[in-house]
């Protein structure tokens, strides 16, 4: 600045930005399937049974980018371990589970190759261009078997149904995480056990026999 007589000097402005309140998160939605069989008569439910619900993530200050949402990666690797250690196929094969952040898919493949479980994150920017629509879907090919139970972790079983709990992260357009996972649960329940049809009797028609 310059004063009056032609004296200048340099000052300092200093300006501090402060970053606004992060998206809270917590938001929370359930799916529940119940499997299917795997020789379905008329009007019964076969392979693959599925299943999905929408959640809205609300944003903070900065909108949400539906292209950086994932599984929460810091429980990514407890939640495989579990599915892993606690799901086998119908017939007990073990179930290998990886996660393409990519693609958005968490699936479960037996040693073959074949697969069994598929869960599906699909985001888009909600209508008011801030928020953040997120569909979850699960697609279940084959039978599960539950080998513990109890409630304990993303993974458990009581009373012949499944619960896997998927926890979604997010970030803003900084590049902030929500503050806490949004949560799907979803439900699998055990399919009807297997049951004899209707007996038809059997008739028996007595004949003679003539011998020598």
């Amino acid at each position: 600045a310059t004063d009056n007589d032609g004296d200048s000097t340099q000052g300092q402005v200093v300006i501090t930005v402060t970053d606004g309140a992060d998206a809270g998160g917590n938001e929370h939605g359930d799916i529940t399937i119940t499997e299917g069989d795997l020789t379905p008569q008329a009007g019964e439910q076969g392979y693959p049974v599925s299943g999905n619900t929408t959640i809205v993530i609300e944003a903070g200050a900065d909108r949400l980018d539906p292209t950086k949402v994932t599984i929460d990666p810091t429980q990514l690797t407890q939640l495989i371990s579990e599915l892993e250690s606690e799901l086998t196929t119908g017939d007990n094969q073990a179930i290998s589970f990886s996660y393409d952040s990519t693609t958005g898919k968490l699936v479960g493949v037996t040693a073959d190759g074949e697969q069994v479980v598929t869960v599906s994150l699909d985001a888009v920017q909600a209508a008011n261009g801030h928020d953040i629509d997120v569909t979850v879907t699960i697609v279940q090919d084959k039978p599960l078997n539950h080998t513990d139970s109890g409630v304990d972790g993303l993974v458990d079983s009581v009373n012949d149904k499944i619960t896997i709990d998927v926890p979604i992260q997010a970030q803003d357009t900084d590049g902030d995480w929500l503050d806490n996972a949004a949560n799907v649960d979803i439900t699998i329940v055990d399919g009807a056990n297997p049951e004899f049809g209707t007996d038809s009797g059997t008739t028996i028609n007595e004949t003679t026999q003539s011998g020598t």
